[in-house]
């Protein structure tokens, strides 16, 4: 198996393709065994000799000028390379050879092009990989109800996803367990549309106690104390509750002294 260097945006500017398409259809191909698509890929350079000692030694022998980076690549790795690749760097090669790293690549591209030994160069450009041998477009082995089976599901939690985001009337937590199979009748209180129906369900009763706090107010300002007693009807955690809303919305305000009043007219 190969893999090979894929630029996504030059692939669908050749083929005219379009970006989302082509990239989940990728996917598909990968999820069905055909390829292995690695978006975010780095892999170093690495090499492996060709030949064995004898034959390298006697490359080595024929041609002087390319001693120094045999010699050098045997002394770092040492062992066994003639049976897997190693990781090199360019850089480090270059710094030890007192060359520049283009040099270092130009020599093993050489040695490479020679059969002296195989040079995998740098990569990090995204990889795709034929995990089995090429079929003609129209031959390709998809499991077709498998994946029209994967489309249908996907629709499915779509239209799911945007009926909770659309739905005005139901609990959030409701709609949430509904969609994994289970069924509540309680309401959780804290979503957002719970928190409104509450808002709308008590408004009533809150436009009335701000009308007795403005009624309570007409005199002139009045200490905390003194206010919360004129609203017997409510506890004081309602009344204070009210308050802060009315202090909030510049119905009322407070005054220097503490003394609450009623807004002046802008």
């Amino acid at each position: 198996m190969q893999s090979f260097d894929f630029d996504l945006a030059q692939f669908q500017n050749q083929f005219n393709l379009k970006g989302n398409a082509t990239y989940f259809a990728l996917k598909r191909l990968e999820e069905e065994g055909l390829i292995q698509f690695n978006e975010a890929y780095y892999s170093p350079s690495r090499i492996m000799f060709a030949l064995e000692f004898k034959e390298l030694y006697e490359f080595q022998l024929k041609n002087p000028g390319a001693e120094p980076i045999l010699t050098l690549l045997s002394r770092l790795r040492g062992g066994d390379m003639q049976s897997h690749f190693f990781t090199i760097s360019e850089n480090q090669l270059a710094f030890y050879l007192q060359k520049s790293s283009d040099n270092v690549r130009r020599q093993l591209e050489r040695l490479q092009s020679l059969g002296i030994l195989h040079y995998d160069f740098q990569r990090d450009m995204p990889q795709v990989l034929f995990l089995q041998p090429r079929f003609e477009p129209a031959r390709l082995p998809l499991d077709k109800a498998h994946l029209e089976a994967r489309k249908k599901t996907a629709l499915e939690r779509a239209g799911a996803v945007r009926h909770y985001a659309l739905h005005r009337h139901r609990c959030r937590t409701q709609l949430l367990l509904e969609y994994f199979g289970e069924i509540s009748a309680a309401f959780c209180g804290v979503c957002d549309l719970c928190l409104a129906s509450k808002k709308n369900k008590r408004q009533p009763f809150r436009d009335e106690n701000a009308r007795r706090i403005q009624e309570a107010l007409q005199a002139g300002p009045l200490a905390l104390p003194l206010l919360v007693a004129r609203m017997p009807h409510l506890d004081e955690r309602e009344a204070l509750q009210c308050i802060r809303e009315m202090l909030d919305t510049g119905e009322i305000q407070r005054l220097d002294d503490g003394r609450m009043a009623l807004a002046k007219a802008s």
